[in-house]
């Protein structure tokens, strides 16, 4: 099973690919739960102190490309604060999560946000801005008076210790569509090395339980501007298709390997998708139709009536979505096990303990360059090695241009490297560049533009 699901190799980071051509390698990306992988045991060794083993919720995976491992950041239940908690863990597979188990944030200890001490955490979103550094946002509130608002917590030694922003919440309640709200919760956040800006969306949810989608960006992920005529996305107000009025729940956006965004959400235990070109306007798929549905043959499915209440639950949410460079669309997403002991009813003949576990959906996007027929050009401007050490060369598809120049940024914009006048073929070295993730911009004199990530690694 491992050697199949795995066969390609690593993982790169959901950063920007290439954006040569204006259209989107697969608008609305099909993906189907993985059979043996549905849901994933973790076995944690060992299993931290207080922590319950059957809760996992709103996952959020990424793949190191410089460790080599899978990190999947989610909330649970911690038996002694008696509150929510931030855990992380590690996998060399994405199918084994046998890593140590961290608890990285204890509500108890997050600086008040002026209610009090806090009483959860939940919705992680996680993402590695280089080899060192790692941001994970979350959902933050109490229970007395609440006001759901958005903390972040930093790591920048390698993912081991973790401290949270001191000027946490970096997102809270302002436009009148919040204020009237629970408040601002839910976050999905990307860093778009076109724009040199972090974006975030989030779910805003009213006290009739209506969830909407709001969008704000950044330039350095910690002082957010909201965009002026949210929400960008809004849920439909009668039932279509599959598709239950009032829900866009635990939203994730990830970029197109190609152009445009993706943005996958829940709603009544299933999952569904939208595109955009922008990340403001967007457009269902068509045909109102989930990405993944609780089974259709099961007997225990939830109620089609009573959407708002776990009962017999065997359901889907929470999607964390990774596009690998040949091709294949993962989502992670949290499944939810019927149980004595966790969310729904056992249902007959089923015994033992339920909760919430981590699932695992897969499918294609697109056609990789390697695949095409010796007629074809292919699509994709290469860098390589990548990640490269001392040097790197460019290759450009189709026909070479007569010139072109070249920037190199790191992730917070920072120029790093600069060439103009150049012609291929081309050999570039990092000189004294040190390791990490850049975005390149390539523009040729005939104005065809790329752009695209180079990974930096010292031996």
């Amino acid at each position: 099973m491992k050697s199949f699901f795995f066969a390609s190799g690593i993982f790169l980071l959901i950063t920007l690919q290439i954006r040569a051509q204006q259209e989107p390698a697969c608008r609305y990306p099909q993906v189907d739960i993985l059979s043996g992988a549905d849901p994933i045991y973790p076995s944690w060794t060992p299993i931290a102190p207080c922590a319950n083993d059957k809760t996992l919720w709103d996952p959020s995976v990424l793949w190191d490309d410089y460790a080599q491992v899978y990190r999947l950041f989610f909330t649970r239940w911690n038996g002694c604060t008696q509150h929510m908690h931030i855990y992380t863990t590690e996998s060399a597979d994405g199918l084994t999560w046998d890593g140590e188990l961290h608890d990285i944030h204890d509500p108890t200890k997050e600086p008040s946000w002026g209610q009090g001490i806090m009483n959860n955490f939940e919705t992680t979103s996680a993402i590695q801005l280089n080899d060192s550094t790692f941001y994970v946002y979350f959902l933050g509130y109490t229970h007395i008076n609440r006001v759901d608002r958005i903390g972040l917590i930093i790591s920048t030694d390698y993912g081991q210790t973790y401290s949270p922003y001191y000027k946490n919440p970096v997102l809270k309640p302002t436009q009148a569509w919040e204020t009237s709200a629970i408040g601002v919760k839910e976050p999905s956040v990307i860093y778009d090395a076109t724009d040199s800006l972090f974006k975030m969306w989030y779910n805003v949810t009213t006290y009739t339980k209506i969830t909407s989608v709001g969008y704000a960006t950044s330039p350095d992920g910690k002082n957010w501007t909201k965009y002026p005529d949210n929400p960008v996305f809004l849920p439909l107000t009668e039932r279509i298709g599959e598709e239950w009025p009032g829900e866009v729940n635990h939203v994730n956006v990830v970029q197109d390997p190609v152009y445009g965004y993706h943005l996958f959400y829940a709603n009544h235990f299933a999952i569904f998708q939208a595109y955009s070109p922008d990340g403001i306007e967007w457009t269902r798929e068509p045909g109102y139709y989930p990405q993944i549905m609780y089974h259709y043959d099961s007997a225990y499915r939830p109620c089609p009536t009573c959407p708002w209440v776990f009962d017999s639950l065997d359901a889907y949410g929470s999607p964390s979505m990774i596009f690998k460079d040949n091709g294949e669309a993962f989502m992670f997403l949290m499944r939810t096990i019927p149980g004595a002991y966790g969310y729904g009813k056992n249902p007959p003949g089923v015994i033992g303990p339920g909760g919430m576990m981590l699932g695992l959906a897969t499918g294609i996007c697109f056609t990789p360059v390697g695949t095409n027929t010796p007629e074809e050009k292919p699509r994709k401007l290469t860098i390589y090695p990548n990640p490269a050490g001392t040097y790197f060369n460019i290759g450009f598809p189709g026909e070479a241009p007569d010139g072109f120049s070249i920037t190199l940024r790191d992730v917070f914009g920072n120029r790093v490297l600069e060439k103009h006048g150049l012609s291929p073929p081309v050999s570039l070295s990092t000189g004294s560049i040190p390791t990490g993730v850049y975005l390149y911009e390539i523009q040729t004199n005939n104005n065809r533009r790329f752009s695209g990530r180079l990974v930096i690694k010292r031996l």
